[in-house]
């Protein structure tokens, strides 16, 4: 499987499903491979606007393999991830920080948590709650003055830290979302 990992070579759909395969063997020999790929793949999309949606669902792929992996050369892809246009690999990114603890990851973490996307916001609270520390402490208690799903995301980071959410949190917050 990894002999033939080769991005150029496949579709997007195919090179995607190879990297998830690989994550699931736990083929950590694969890393520098899904790595490269991944670049080369960022590469790509940077210079075509990420308008190809199963290219970017490839590049999630890769970095939910990578997050499965671990080591430094997948930390580096991570926080590349971060970097990415595309809302879902922006995500996949943010699950990976949350599994791998990739602390140097923090203001990437930090900006996506203001993302106007509300899935990507609610995925950096998590992320940061993985992370800990007073400063995604700070940010995670700031985020219980939004409403909806993305208060309850920081409410979750909170109690991930092992931090109480606090009344703040949750007071309320049922009867919020059970109106119309």
């Amino acid at each position: 499987l990894l002999a033939e990992f080769d991005p150029d070579k496949r579709p997007a759909l195919e090179t995607g499903a190879a990297a998830a395969a690989l994550g699931e063997l736990g083929y950590e020999e694969a890393v520098p491979v899904l790595v490269k790929a991944f670049e080369r793949m960022a590469d790509q999309g940077f210079s075509h606007g990420n308008a190809d949606a199963p290219a970017a669902a490839a590049r999630a792929e890769v970095l939910s393999a990578l997050s499965r992996l671990g080591g430094p050369q997948a930390n580096a892809a991570v926080r590349r991830g971060l970097l990415d246009s595309d809302a879902g690999v922006q995500r996949s990114a943010l699950a990976a920080v949350q599994t791998l603890k990739e602390k140097e990851s923090f203001l990437f973490v930090e900006r996506l948590a203001g993302s106007a996307d509300d899935d990507t916001a609610r995925a950096a609270y998590l992320a940061l709650g993985a992370l800990g520390g007073p400063d995604a402490e700070r940010i995670l208690r700031f985020g219980l003055k939004a409403s909806g799903a993305r208060r309850a995301s920081a409410a979750c980071g909170l109690m991930a830290m092992g931090e109480s959410a606090g009344e703040l949190a949750l007071d309320g917050f049922f009867e919020e979302e059970a109106d119309p």
